[in-house]
């Protein structure tokens, strides 16, 4: 007979792998032990060894336990403590990082728990995973191919992560032999992980450490050892800090596959030119249709592109097939950066083909277009095959003809144009009377010529220059075409241009006819405002033809009020001056001029006088800003009348807040003429202050007797409200006659009235009344952010008068919500007061106001209540900041305290340390996004907090946005409910949610809006307190049963929404309820069901509150719900609050 060994028979073999960490140091000499628990029990501690070097750093060691099912796996303890020796465990390294551990169980599958841990000894570490992810162990073979080239290898420490369509590997250390990554080496490594699915791309990198960083990487294949199928990642590039893109870390896809490597030849021919050669470093980018070889650095010895030289270069890259274009350019650096580049030429060496690339072009900051990088696309033929054409250049032979300026061409033909090109090859080109030649570059045969566009940039020392005229030669068919200049191409002479097209001809000839030279005397008048800033020309007529328009420009300021300049240039000889033509532009700041006027001398001897004495100017006499003047035989006296001064003494009056510090205009009208608007200009401080007198010089025109005075104040200045000016009157006395006039005013400059008509007195007198003292009471609401920083001003308006605008400003506290502050103005009697008109400037951090109500008393007896209840706020209300308010008038909506109750669900993770807010929307208004918040532990699982908001009524409240800013350790939240009550009416609204908030979870949001469930539900807080006498604590489910005034609730299960250890003894449970508003609370009756191992309780007491009125029930117990005292209890309220 056989016996059987039961206990042998339910063993089972667990396979444990361990990953130790490929961080430096990682491994341990030491014993590692693991003691494995599941749901039906455990393997004890297990000493995992073999007769190999185990837990050696990056390696992957395997061992096998033998023990009684232990049901799923729940959690693994993992501890490291010293061998036989502890000396020497301890010199020969003992501490551990373990990178993961994963536990394959023959029935269920492989347990995989990621460590990424260190252990020293004698420490023990407990890894559980409450949904243990079930899946197969597979070991991926990952071979890296370092590409071939001068400095391919690297130092630095490479990474690579893995990631497919069901899982990643995260990111794994490749490093299994000192001589990993050598140039043209491939390398092997093993990375064990969880099935990843169908490969999608990976992420390689490395860390840019150690001498020589820098690694060409070429290719990546990967290969499921379980499956065998392998994918291929073609890189064929740089990970460097200075090469390339300049990136250490790159992400490939995966294809079916490994991409081509190939060798390209790189011609590069620097131009001729004067200075076509660089210092700078030169990159290229080859780029196919979807492939490209990334930048690639063009050196191979030091004195690479130098001027005339073709500089060749082998770059192994990917092979990105056709080349559809490349990227040439260079950093800007070294001394003499600017190139020029003739062509360059791209070989396939493994397809022979060749590809071409025209290019003729400045790559320099200072030359052609300014680019230093450009696309270029390949061209048919020879690269340096391309049309040429000689250009000569003479230039002319009078006095100052030269230039040192960069002179540059473009020549135009019937098939097209030749890009713009500087004319260089010489330190001494375009010397006075010489010819210069030059050869042109261009992509393509122009066909006839038909016009030419040249100039210079106006640069160097003396940069004006005389172009007699150019020859274009076709070098290839000998056709020439000739264009006549005969002209100056500089600022100072002629009209002022330094470019000019040109007109071929066919046949050779001269250009220019007799030179003379001109001096023009411009005289600007002595007038408010007469000089200008504008760019002024002048046009010269004489017998003999005129000069074309030139403009007058010198060093310094030209056209100044008073002044005289001299301008000069050459023409040819005009004969006898007839007339000019003067104009300005009306550029700059005040373009309007006053001329006076023109006198012009020739370089024969002759001189021409034209008067003028008229303004060129948009916004003056005939708004004319272009005159022609005729020529006069002499130098005339006088162009225009002289102006006098009149003294103006302006007394502000003595009024609070009278003075301004606005710009004020004055406009005086005399029996002769009017004057034009003139500033009241002083540079005193105290001009225009309260009681002050300032004086004031105006010159104009004589005017005659004066009549009257035309005032303006523009709002501004200094100050916000300093726009308001309580002129008393003012005097005016003409120099030119000695008379005085008198403008007698008393009258306020505010935003209703700007401006005023005075007319004249013939003496002086007293222009306003006495002064009387206002209180003035104002009071701020309660209501949320009813506070303001902002300057806060009134305006009174009584039946005599209104009392200009005041500030209101007080200590730092004032207008704080729900205060009332007092403040004192003084001003004339105003009479009984019909209005107000209140506001702010919208300044400050939080301007938005919300005013409750102002009274006003008067020394002088009267007394008047101005009811408001409006908000002053660009956001709220109507969005107005300042309001008139009528004496008793109707206020706005009354304030509201709203009480909001939010119950946390009792889902495991429910409460959040996200930032909770909420937005209330009535018929009647809004609150917007309130935030929650006041408590540091607000928002707990199974938790009420109560938060009251005191605002404008909202009326029936239709709907709330609740959610929180995702922000915290653990911002996810699963809500219950939010209970509304108004305070004052006790109105409630129930919210049900019931849903999580948070962006992993379900629809992944976490900003909600509801509406209101059913009316008369309302929420109850429930808390259980058990005694603390010894045994007090059950297992037994707990009910309760609410008994109101009203009605009485079903039974409520007292529960949480997993095994949370309730009613344990000296705990109290908290409870959120909801039921129909049963009214005040009566009674309860509160029971067990018995179950459970220790059923038997000691109830101490129970709290009950009414989340709609805030009020709590006390009921008192201190008895044992168990069988001998019965399991139920019906209790009343002991006490309330």
């Amino acid at each position: 007979m056989k016996v059987l060994d039961l206990k042998k028979e339910r063993l089972i073999t667990y396979k444990v792998s361990v990953t130790t960490s490929n961080e430096k140091g990682s491994g341990t000499d030491a014993n590692v032990k693991i003691c494995l628990v599941g749901q039906k029990g455990e393997t004890g501690i297990r000493s995992l060894d073999s007769d190999k070097d185990d837990f050696e750093q990056g390696k992957t060691d395997h061992f096998f336990i033998e023990a009684e099912d232990i049901g799923p796996l729940k959690k693994i303890k993992v501890g490291l403590e010293s061998g036989g020796n502890e000396f020497i465990s301890s010199i020969a390294g003992s501490d551990w990082k373990c990178s993961k551990i994963t536990i394959e169980d023959p029935k269920r599958g492989t347990y995989v728990f990621n460590i990424d841990k260190w252990f020293k000894m004698k420490e023990w570490k407990e890894f559980d995973s409450q949904e243990p992810q079930l899946t197969s162990g597979v070991s991926y073979i990952v071979e890296i191919t370092t590409g071939n080239i001068k400095g391919a290898g690297t130092s630095a420490k490479v990474y690579i992560d893995v990631i497919g369509d069901k899982n990643s590997t995260g990111k794994q250390i490749l490093d299994n032999s000192p001589t990993n990554f050598n140039r043209g080496s491939k390398d092997t490594f093993t990375i064990d992980t969880v099935e990843l699915g169908e490969l999608k791309k990976i992420i390689v990198g490395h860390d840019n450490a150690g001498f020589g960083a820098d690694w060409f990487l070429e290719n990546v294949s990967i290969t499921n050892e379980r499956t065998s199928k392998q994918w291929h990642f073609g890189c064929g590039c740089w990970l460097s800090k200075s090469l390339d893109d300049k990136q250490t870390e790159k992400e490939f896809t995966s294809s079916s596959k490994p991409k081509k490597v190939t060798t390209y030849e790189v011609s590069v021919k620097t131009g001729s030119n004067r200075g076509s050669g660089t210092d700078a470093n030169v990159f290229i980018e080859i780029k196919g249709k979807k492939l490209t070889s990334g930048k690639r650095k063009l050196d191979n010895m030091w004195n690479n592109f130098e001027a005339g030289q073709t500089d060749k270069f082998l770059i192994e890259s990917i092979d990105v097939g056709t080349v559809k274009s490349i990227i040439i350019g260079h950093d800007n650096t070294g001394v003499g950066p600017g190139w020029y580049v003739d062509w360059i030429s791209v070989v396939n060496l493994s397809r022979k083909k060749t590809y071409n690339f025209p290019v003729s072009r400045w790559f320099a900051k200072d030359e052609d277009d300014g680019l230093i990088e450009r696309t270029l696309a390949p061209g048919e033929g020879d690269a340096s095959g391309q049309s040429l054409y000689q250009v000569s250049v003479v230039t002319g032979n009078i006095r100052g003809a030269g230039t040192d300026a960069n002179v540059f061409i473009e020549v135009f033909g019937k098939k097209g144009k030749s890009r713009k090109q500087v004319l260089d090859n010489s330190e001494n080109n375009f010397e006075k009377g010489k010819t210069d030649v030059f050869v042109l570059k261009g992509g393509n045969d122009l066909g006839e010529l038909t016009k030419i566009h040249i100039g210079h940039d106006n640069s160097g020392f003396g940069p004006g220059w005389f172009l007699e005229k150019v020859i274009v030669k076709n070098m290839k068919t000998n056709e020439e075409a000739f264009f006549f200049a005969g002209r100056w191409l500089a600022k100072d002479e002629g009209d002022g241009a330094t470019e000019i097209d040109v007109a071929a001809c066919k046949e050779d000839g001269t250009s220019s006819a007799p030179i003379v030279s001109y001096k023009v005397f411009v005289t600007t008048g002595d007038r408010r405002g007469a000089g200008t800033d504008a760019n002024v020309f002048i046009t010269l007529f004489g017998t003999k033809g005129d000069s074309s328009e030139r403009l007058l420009e010198s060093p310094g300021n030209n056209f100044e009020r008073n002044s005289t300049d001299t301008f000069g240039f050459y023409c040819v000889d005009l004969g006898e001056l007839t007339k000019i033509n003067i104009r300005h532009d009306n550029s700059g700041f005040g373009p309007g001029w006053f001329l006076d006027t023109v006198v012009v001398e020739s370089g024969v001897g002759q001189t021409f006088y034209f008067p003028c004495g008229h303004w060129l100017a948009k916004d003056e006499e005939d708004k004319q800003i272009s005159r022609d003047i005729v020529a006069v035989t002499s130098s005339p006296e006088e162009t225009y009348n002289p102006l006098v001064v009149y003294r103006a003494f302006v007394t502000t009056g003595d009024l609070p807040g009278a003075g301004t510090s606005s710009p004020i205009y004055i406009t005086l009208f005399g029996k002769l003429k009017q004057s034009e608007e003139l500033r009241l200009d002083s540079s005193l401080k105290s001009a225009f202050d309260r009681n002050e007198t300032t004086e004031i010089a105006l010159q104009t025109e004589y005017l005659g007797p004066l009549t009257k005075i035309s005032l303006r104040i523009e709002p501004g200045g200094l100050l916000s409200f300093s726009t308001s000016w309580f002129l008393d009157k003012i005097r005016i006395v003409s120099e030119k006659d000695k008379e005085s006039y008198f403008f007698l005013c008393g009258q306020w400059f505010e935003k209703s009235t700007l401006s005023r008509d005075i007319s004249a007195s013939t003496a002086d007198g007293a222009t306003y009344a006495k002064m009387v003292t206002y209180t003035i009471h104002v009071t701020t609401g309660r209501c949320r952010g009813a506070g303001t920083d902002a300057n806060v001003f009134i305006i009174m308006y009584g039946e005599k008068d209104n009392s200009g605008r005041h500030l209101l400003d007080g200590p730092i506290s004032a207008f704080e919500k729900g205060t009332t502050d007092v403040f004192r103005i003084s001003s004339t009697d105003l009479g009984a007061l019909k209005k107000i008109r209140l506001g702010h400037d919208g300044k400050g951090i939080g301007s938005g106001w919300f005013c409750e109500s102002v009274t006003i008393e008067c020394s002088a007896g009267g007394s008047w209540n101005f009811p408001c209840r409006r908000w002053f706020d660009v956001d709220e209300d109507d969005h107005q900041i300042e309001r008139d308010l009528v004496v008793n008038g109707t206020p706005g909506r009354a304030i509201v305290t709203y009480r909001v109750s939010v119950i946390t669900g009792l889902e495991k993770g429910a409460g959040t340390d996200a930032n909770v807010f909420i937005t209330i929307e009535g018929t009647e208004g809004r609150v917007d996004k309130a935030k929650l918040d006041n408590d540091k532990d607000n928002f707990e699982r199974g938790r009420i907090d109560v938060f009251p908001l005191t605002t404008l009524d909202l009326g029936e409240i239709k709907q709330i946005t609740i959610g929180h800013d995702n922000k915290g350790l653990a911002s996810a939240w699963y809500l219950d409910k939010v209970l509304i009550v108004n305070d004052d009416t006790n109105k409630r609204w129930m919210f049900v949610c019931k849903q999580w908030f948070d962006d992993k979870q379900g629809d992944k949001k976490f900003v909600r809006t509801y509406t209101p469930s059913s009316k008369g539900i309302t929420a109850y807080q429930v808390k259980v307190y058990t005694g603390t006498v010894r045994g007090a604590g059950t297992d037994a489910n707990v009910l309760i049963t609410l008994q109101g005034a009203k009605s009485k609730s079903a039974e409520i299960p007292l529960a949480c929404g997993d095994n949370t250890n309730l009613f344990e003894e000296g705990n109290c449970d908290t409870f959120a309820v909801e039921s129909p508003d049963l009214g005040d609370l009566v009674g309860l009756i509160i029971r067990h069901d018995n179950s459970g191992l220790g059923s038997d309780w000691f109830l101490d007491k129970v709290e009950v509150c009414d989340q709609g009125t805030g009020k709590w029930f006390i009921f008192s117990c201190g008895q044992w719900l168990d069988k001998s005292n019965g399991l139920s209890k019906s209790l009343k309220p002991t006490q309330t609050k």
